[in-house]
This record gives structure tokens, sequence and C-alpha cells, in this order.
């Protein structure tokens, strides 16, 4: 970045920030920008840094915001509750139950004005995912959040009431089981309903649930509701501990906007039947027209 101060946007006049009150690893190109902002280690941060990067969240027009840790965090010290007590025991963040609710409730902030994808990463925000406010989203499009331990109570609060306008979800490694995937059905359920009422609303076109212990019975809760399904395009079950695909052939049969289910990494006793999955679709799909594609972190077919 060239300029020593941030400008905040006109409808906040006299908000800036000097660069000696910007974390050093924010003063980047490509970290901060108009309308975007990638951290991705707080772990490394001090929680003067952590209160600047909130301002600015807050007081910056953001469409696009990247947050995270480098390595898989915890609240480390139940005891500390408030940041100015985390400040005096420690220079570094310690991920208190405190802390981690301010960020929550700053990305929640912006969530409801102007922000349309949100990353977030390694941040153990199991009980505090409702303070992200989904339901109210007015341009949100894009969601990812991966390793953050949400579990199926996470999962519940973003589901429920779930923005027509949200088109990809990516949950990657948070603990989600079958009673997660009950409220991620519950919503599919209700976005066909939206759909055929309003046809401009496109729906959930994306789910990512890769090493969720979601299983056969989780697999099967989604398969059922899928089959009538008029938006999912692509959904990623690696690594999930499905033993048993079910009718997981069927839905590829009669679900003709399917373009990817991925089921590779899952321990079943037949694997063709993965192969047998992947082949209906990539034939229906032809990866130079599909909208799509299969990811290439593992072999295509399975042996």
């Amino acid at each position: 970045m060239t300029e020593d101060v941030i400008k905040q946007p006109s409808k906040n006049p006299g908000i800036s920030f000097s660069a000696e009150e910007i974390p050093v690893h924010l003063r980047l190109d490509d970290i901060i920008t108009d309308d975007e902002i990638k951290f991705m280690n707080l772990d490394q941060a001090t929680l003067d840094d952590i209160r600047n990067i909130l301002e600015i969240i807050k007081n910056k027009k953001l469409e696009k915001l990247l947050l995270g840790c480098e390595k898989n965090s915890s609240i480390l010290n139940m005891d500390v509750n408030t940041l100015k007590e985390a400040g005096q025991e420690t220079s570094e963040v310690i991920m208190t139950s405190n802390l981690l609710e301010e960020i929550c409730s700053v990305i929640g902030y912006r969530i409801k004005r102007t922000l349309k994808e949100l990353f977030l990463q390694n941040l153990p925000i199991t009980l505090r995912v409702s303070l992200l406010k989904f339901h109210r989203a007015r341009y949100l499009k894009k969601i990812s959040i991966r390793h953050c331990q949400i579990g199926d109570y996470g999962c519940k609060a973003i589901f429920k009431r779930l923005s027509p306008f949200i088109s990809h979800i990516d949950l990657t490694d948070n603990n989600i089981s079958k009673k997660g995937v009950h409220y991620i059905a519950s919503a599919i359920r209700e976005q066909n309903t939206n759909t055929v009422k309003d046809p401009s609303n496109t729906g959930l076109q994306y789910l990512c649930l890769n090493c969720n212990p979601i299983r056969s019975a989780g697999l099967n809760i989604l398969v059922d509701t899928m089959v009538s399904d008029f938006c999912l395009k692509s959904v990623e079950l690696r690594n999930c501990g499905i033993e048993d695909i079910g009718n997981t052939y069927i839905l590829a049969l009669v679900n003709s906007g399917l373009e990817v289910f991925d089921l590779r990494g899952n321990p079943v006793a037949k694997p063709h039947q993965i192969n047998k999955i992947t082949k209906l679709l990539i034939q229906n799909n032809p990866p130079e027209v599909a909208t799509f594609k299969w990811s290439k972190a593992e072999k295509l077919y399975v042996d």
C-alpha cells in the first residue's frame, strides 16, 4: 500500500487509520484494498492488531473478508474474559471467549451491510456462529468456514432462514454429523419452495462438507432431499466416513441439474460404485460445458 492513510468512505468522514496504527501484516497491497481484507495469521497478531482490524472491518464498505489463523486454534484461557484483561496478561492474542464474540459480532455487522464473500479458517467459533447473523445478509453470496469447530449447532445457525441469494457454502472439517445434515436438508427443501415461487432466486448451488463425520446416515438424508432439488449443482462429501452410498446412483440419474457429487476418500466397501456415479455425472456434464468442476485434490476414479 503506497498511501500512509486509509481513507474511509465519505459517509464516515473523519475516520482514518495512519500507517503506524495498522498492523505491519496489513501494509501490503494484496492484504487490504478498498473492498477486501485478507488477514490469515490472527494467531501471530497482538491485541492491538486485532482491535485495529475490527475497526477497519466495522468502518469500511468491505465486499470480501478473509480472516483466520495459520494453525488450528482453541480457546486457550477461559478465565480471561475481556480484551483488557488479556492485554494485561500477554501482548500476544489469546483466543478468549470474549475476543471470539467480538470478532463474530463485528463480522455480523458487516454481513448485514455490504459483505458478499466471507472466508473464515481455524477460528473456534462453535457457540458464536449465530453472532454472524447470516439470516440478515443482504448481499452475501459465498460462505467458507473451514476448520472452525462449528459442529451441528453452528450448522443450524447458518442454515436457519438461509438467504436465497447465498449460492456457495464450504464447511470443510467442522465436526458436523447427521444431525447437522438435517438442518441442511430442511434449508434445501425450503429453498426449493422459494425457487418455485420466484425463479430469480438461484439458491444454494455449491455445498462442501468434506472431512465431516456425516457417515452413511447423513448421506442418505441429503440424497433423499436432493432427489427433488432444483438448485444444487455441486456437492462434495470427501472423507466423511461414508461406508454405504445407498441410492446416490439413482440421484445422479434423476437429478439432471447435478454436475458434481464427490464421494472420494470414503471407506465404501465397493469403490466401483463411486466410479459409476462419477462417470455418469461427467458424461451428463462434460468438463468443457459444466459450471462446476471436480476437485483435483485426489484421483478422479478411486481404486
